[in-house]
C-alpha cells in the first residue's frame, strides 16, 4: 500500500477507524433510486464523446450524434444480466461491479456458535485460550460465515468485523479476543483490534475465498464486577446471554473503507453455562411476616461460595433485598430471610431467587404470613 493511501486510511477524517470507534456508514438505497442511478450513469456513458471516438475507429460511418441501436440493446442487456455473465465482460465488470446491487448481499452464517458456553475470566485467559466452538458433531469446529467469491472482484481488501452484543443487539460489556491479533490495522494484519474491547477484525484471505467460508477463533472474556458491571446490571441486561454480529467492511475504488450494515448478520443466542449446579431442595416455603426465618437450601454440583448469590423480591410492592450473609456447609446453605417491611398486609407471596455466577438456577415462592408463636411451631 502506498504511503499516501495508508495515510488516508489511518490519519485523515475518512480513515478506517473513526475516533468514535465506528466505520464509515454505508449508504442505503432502495430499488427505485438504484434504477435511477444506473439510468443516469448509462446516459453519461452514452454521451461520452471518447467512447464514440473508439467506436468510429471500428466503423467510421457511425453517427456522431446518435448512439448505435445495437450498442443500446447491449448496454440494456448488461444492466439486467446476472453477476456471472457480467464478469465475462471487462468493461461491464469495471462499471457495474462497484454498484450497490452486489455490495448489499446479506451475510450467511455457515456454523453457529454453541448455545451454551463457559466464559473465561481475564486470569484464565492469560493461562490458555478457550475459543467459542460450534455444537458437538457440527461440520466445523468454530463459528463460520460463507464468503461469496464476488467479494474478491468488488474489492481488493475485505474485512469482517465481529462484535459481541447482548440480546437487544446493543454493545456487550464483555470482551472478545484472539491472542494472535495485532493492536491496530496494517497490510500484514490478519486479525486486529481497534476501538471497543467487544470487537475484533478479521481479514478475508485468498484461502477463505477458495474455501467459500471463513472460521473465527474468538475468546469471550467475562469482566469482573465493579462499580459499572454490577450484579443488578448483569441481571437487568441479561449479560449472561450474548450474540455475535458479523459486518463486512470493504475498500472502494476511491481507496476508502465502507461498512455494509445492510448485509450484517447476527448469530444465535449464546448462554453462559457452568455445569450441572442446581437446587435439590429449599424450605420452609413460608414464615412469619414480622420475624426473620431460617431457610435451608440443598445444592447439587461443584461450586464455590463466592459464585452464589440470593435475592428475595415481591412484585406488588416492588420490594427486594439481597441476602448478603449465608453459611455454606458442604452442599447445604442456610440463611435468615428478612421480615416483610409492610406489616399492614396479612399474607403475601415473595420470590426467593438463587443465582450461580449471576445466572438464575432456581426460583421458589415464599409465603409471608401473620403467625402466632404456636402456629409457627405447628407449621415447622
Amino acid at each position: 500500500m502506498s504511503n499516501n493511501l495508508q495515510s488516508n486510511i489511518l490519519i485523515s477524517s475518512d480513515n478506517l477507524f473513526e475516533t468514535n470507534n465506528s466505520f464509515t456508514r454505508s449508504n442505503t438505497i432502495d430499488n427505485a433510486i438504484l434504477r435511477e442511478s444506473i439510468t443516469q450513469e448509462l446516459d453519461e456513458f452514452c454521451n461520452n464523446p471518447l467512447i464514440f471516438d473508439e467506436i468510429r475507429q471500428f466503423d467510421p460511418k457511425q453517427s456522431t450524434t446518435v448512439i448505435p441501436i445495437n450498442l443500446i440493446s447491449e448496454l440494456n442487456g448488461l444492466i439486467e444480466c446476472d453477476p456471472i455473465k457480467m464478469l465475462n465482460d471487462f468493461q461491464c465488470q469495471q462499471k457495474f461491479l462497484q454498484s450497490d446491487i452486489i455490495k448489499l448481499e446479506k451475510i450467511q452464517i455457515r456454523c453457529q456458535p454453541r448455545s451454551k458456553f463457559r466464559p473465561r475470566t481475564q486470569n484464565e485467559s492469560k493461562i490458555s485460550s478457550h475459543y467459542l466452538r460450534c455444537e458437538n458433531g457440527g461440520e466445523l469446529g468454530y463459528p463460520a460465515i460463507y464468503i461469496p467469491k464476488i467479494w474478491s472482484y468488488q474489492s481488493d481488501i475485505n474485512i469482517i468485523e465481529v462484535a459481541l452484543v447482548d440480546i437487544l443487539k446493543q454493545a456487550h460489556l464483555y470482551a472478545i479476543d484472539n491472542k494472535t491479533s495485532q493492536i491496530s490495522y496494517d497490510d500484514q494484519a490478519f486479525i486486529f483490534k481497534d476501538g471497543p474491547s467487544n470487537q475484533l477484525y478479521f481479514r478475508v484471505t485468498n484461502e477463505d475465498f477458495n474455501n467459500g467460508y471463513k472460521t473465527f477463533m474468538i475468546e469471550l472474556i467475562k469482566s469482573k464486577q465493579d462499580n459499572i458491571i454490577t450484579k443488578e446490571l448483569i441481571r437487568s441486561r441479561k449479560l449472561y446471554q450474548s450474540m455475535l454480529r458479523f459486518t463486512r467492511i470493504y475498500r472502494d475504488e476511491y481507496g476508502k473503507f465502507q461498512r455494509d450494515e445492510i448485509g450484517q448478520e447476527y448469530s444465535s443466542i449464546m448462554t453462559e453455562h457452568y455445569g450441572d449446579v442446581s437446587v435439590e431442595h429449599m424450605g420452609p416455603k413460608y414464615g412469619s411476616i414480622n420475624k426473620e426465618s431460617m431457610i435451608f437450601v440443598v445444592l447439587k454440583g461443584r461450586f464455590v461460595k463466592n459464585d452464589i448469590s440470593i435475592m428475595i423480591c415481591e412484585q406488588t410492592t416492588q420490594w427486594s433485598d439481597e441476602i448478603k450473609k449465608f453459611i455454606l456447609n458442604g452442599n447445604l446453605i442456610y440463611f435468615n430471610i428478612p421480615y416483610f417491611p409492610y406489616q399492614c398486609i396479612n399474607n403475601i407471596k415473595a420470590n426467593v431467587i438463587i443465582y450461580y455466577k449471576n445466572q438464575k438456577i432456581h426460583e421458589s415462592t415464599y409465603l409471608y404470613m401473620h403467625l402466632s408463636d404456636g402456629m409457627e411451631i405447628f407449621f415447622l
